[in-house]
Parts: structure tokens; sequence; C-alpha cells
């Protein structure tokens, strides 16, 4: 891809791409270092009129091409002179916005739209698409703010749990969650209406802000003290995950704190499409909207949806059953 002329270089830059969100990163910083990235390439390229090449053909004798010179087009006008404007673009020349962030110590998939691409980042959202995490946990310790970073309140025996326990209260969970979901829509779940709607497919919310929903849970890893969850969710956020261990953690008669947390899936969006930070430039950028373009396509975008009542109000924390639910 040829990059010599910065104007035809960001008319090039509308639409989706993704990156990799690294840990101990906010999401301001993020957007901060990309606009800084493609502002300083685009004010590295030749922006102005004066700074044009042209090409002055010169035959050689003996020679059987032309040879090539370049040099600067005549300056004229001084009024449009770098030393004189200043860098053409800056932080605020480059609008971005980003599909669903993620906390400052979460990282993963992160799709963001720039310039016309946060028009699509705004059909995305109205998609409601899964998102999937990878969620690491330890047993055994509370802390404050359910985090290994936080005050450790209390240190508790793990040594009694056993996979096939964890295994049950992340199935309870999610069968509680796939309850709530014909509960938030109104529907009776031994109704003919509730069956055609699960036939159809997963039950989305048709409202952007609804109460959080698990679509999935499961252990992927169990190493005492340190076990992986799997969970597939919506309109989820970094603190319930982290509240999501810890009760998990209180409904197996001990304790659990979170210590990663990590987006694998953002909907058509995963880690093979995600740019790590080095690759934070200008042509990477270009090539990644050029890739996700596939992803959305109108057939992309297709997806059934319900119904979830956002007035309700429901405890977030009732996704769990009592714990004399959970026979050991």
């Amino acid at each position: 891809m040829k990059l010599d002329w910065a104007p035809s270089v960001y008319r090039r830059l509308h639409g989706v791409f993704c990156v990799y969100k690294p840990e101990n990163v906010t999401m301001q910083r993020l957007f901060d270092t990309l606009k800084f990235n493609i502002s300083n390439a685009l004010n590295e390229l030749p922006c102005y009129k004066h700074e044009m090449r042209t090409q002055e053909i010169s035959f050689e004798t003996g020679s059987t091409l032309p040879a090539t010179v370049t040099k600067p087009v005549g300056l004229t006008d001084l009024t449009d002179h770098r030393l004189v404007l200043g860098p053409r673009y800056i932080k605020s020349d480059i609008p971005l916005k980003y599909l669903n962030g993620l906390g400052r110590y979460s990282s993963g998939v992160t799709v963001i739209g720039i310039q016309k691409g946060i028009n699509t980042i705004n059909t995305l959202k109205s998609c409601q698409f899964l998102r999937v995490y990878h969620v690491k946990g330890q047993f055994g310790k509370v802390t404050e703010d359910f985090s290994a970073r936080g005050r450790l309140l209390q240190k508790i025996s793990y040594y009694h749990i056993k996979r096939s326990m964890l295994d049950k209260v992340c199935a309870a969970a999610q069968a509680q969650h796939q309850r709530q979901m014909f509960i938030y829509a109104k529907v009776d779940l031994q109704s003919q209406e509730a069956y055609e709607i699960a036939s159809k497919g997963l039950v989305r919310p048709a409202q952007e802000y609804t109460p959080t929903i698990l679509y999935g849970i499961k252990c992927i890893d169990f190493q005492p003290p340190d076990f992986t969850l799997e969970i597939h969710t919506l309109q989820e956020k970094t603190t319930y995950l982290m509240s999501l261990i810890h009760n998990i953690g209180l409904q197996l008669k001990s304790g659990a704190l979170c210590t990663q947390i990590r987006c694998i899936r953002n909907g058509h969006f995963t880690l093979e499409h995600a740019l790590l930070r080095k690759f934070w430039t200008v042509p990477d950028i270009l090539e990644n909207i050029r890739i996700c373009r596939k992803l959305t396509t109108p057939d992309k975008l297709i997806t059934p949806s319900l119904l979830v009542d956002p007035t309700t109000e429901e405890n977030d924390n009732s996704y769990l059953p009592e714990p004399d639910a959970v026979k050991t």
C-alpha cells in the first residue's frame, strides 16, 4: 500500500478495526496512544502543496532507461508552509469510538470505529453480539474489591473444593440466567411462545441497556487454588465479573478473588483479528480495516433478538443458587 500523500491516507482511514488492549491500560490511554500514533504518522508524510514531488526525466547517452530526478515544487505561498501552519493533523482530527470498553485491569479484543466507522460501531451495538471472556480466579482469599490488587480481608481453606463442585455451581448459575432471560421478557417458561423463542436461537435483549445476562459459564482449567472460567455474556462490566468469582467462592464455602480478565471474542471479532501494540501503525490499521470490513457485511449483522425489559429491576447477584443447592 503506497503511503506518499497524507490527505489521501487520511481519507482512507474510515471503518472498523480491532486491537488487543493490554492490561493496566485505560480506554482513554488506549485512545490517546492510537490518536498520537496516527496523527504523527500522517504528519511525517507530505501534507502541504509545496511538499509534493515532481519528476524530471533526463535521457543520458548509453542509458536504456530514463533516469528520474526528484525535486520539490517551487514554493510560491509561504502561508501554506509547515513551519507557518504547524502539524496538519492533531489528535482531535482522529475521532474514535469503541464497541465495548474494557476495564483498566482487563485485556483482550477491543473493536474500534474511526471516522465514518463510528456509524458501524453504533450498528454493531444494536446487534447485541455475545462476548467471551477467560476469567482467572484463586480460591482461599477474599479482598476488598474482589481482585488480587485489593486489600486482603480474609484467608479461607479451599482444600475441600473439587472440580465437580465448581462445575455444579457454574451450571446452576447458567440455568438461573437462562430462566431470567424469559422472566425479563415476561414469557411463561412452560408456554408455546417460550418454545418458539428458544428454537430461534439465543434470546438476546432488544434494548442496549439491560441487566447482565450469562449465556454460558464453564470451568476450562482447574488447578487449585487457581482456576479459569470461560464466560459468554452480554451487558457485563469488569466489576460484575470480579463479583461473580467472589460469589462462586462463597457458594463453595470458601473465598475467591479474580486474578485476570481477558476478552477473547467480541461477536465475530477474535484474537486473530486484534492488533498487538507494536502494530498500532497506520499501514497495519489500514490493512486491519480491510480485513474487518468482511466482518461487518449485512449478512454478519443479522441476529435474532428478543426483548429484555430494561425497566425490570433485578439483583445482579441473583445468578447463583442458595448454598444448600450445592451438594458435595
